[in-house]
């Protein structure tokens, strides 16, 4: 992750991603509160977020069932949500854009999310980041032997997750501001 997250350096290889990514917020806003949970999103864990008066969830989730699950924790309990969608195979940050998941339209990982929210009866007017670029389709790659590889995670550029990652800051901003002017 060091060539696509701000907070992953050299120095901090084999550091736990949230407590790398705390003590940066914590860096630029000593006062700020930041709560972490180091857990994979699950059905019988999700209800430890009940202890936490929660403003805004954003998911950057990768697995689509804990994804689901996010969305619908969050409108059960009436919280904005932004959820990230795929950004891998993309090299054109001026694509990435904040978007109803029922209007996405080029991302694969957007296409199951819709179909999930249909087959569940989970509403799909949530807002997500998603990228109007098609992904690139990578080739098969043999490895040095000749043999074919373990399938790989998409891979991503430097500046497409950091695109995402703005996006949706943007996305809660607003949502903060909304509730705001009410």
């Amino acid at each position: 992750n060091i060539n696509r997250q701000v907070h992953a350096l050299h120095q901090t290889v084999n550091q736990k991603k949230i407590d790398v990514m705390k003590q940066r917020v914590l860096d630029i806003q000593p006062s700020c509160q930041v709560i972490t949970l180091d857990m994979f999103i699950n059905q019988d864990n999700l209800h430890v977020l009940d202890d936490y008066d929660i403003d805004v969830i954003v998911d950057a989730i990768d697995t689509v069932t804990s994804k689901l699950l996010c969305i619908q924790y969050a409108q059960a309990r009436g919280i904005d949500i932004v959820s990230c969608m795929g950004m891998g195979n993309r090299m054109d940050p001026t694509k990435v854009q904040v978007v109803l998941l029922k209007k996405t339209n080029t991302d694969p990982l957007a296409k199951v999310m819709r179909y999930e929210c249909r087959k569940r009866g989970i509403d799909d007017t949530i807002m997500v980041v998603s990228s109007l670029e098609v992904p690139i389709k990578q080739n098969r790659r043999l490895s040095d032997s000749k043999i074919l590889k373990e399938a790989q995670p998409p891979a991503s550029s430097s500046f497409v997750p950091m695109a995402a990652g703005l996006a949706c800051g943007y996305q809660v901003v607003n949502y903060i501001i909304e509730k705001r002017c009410l």
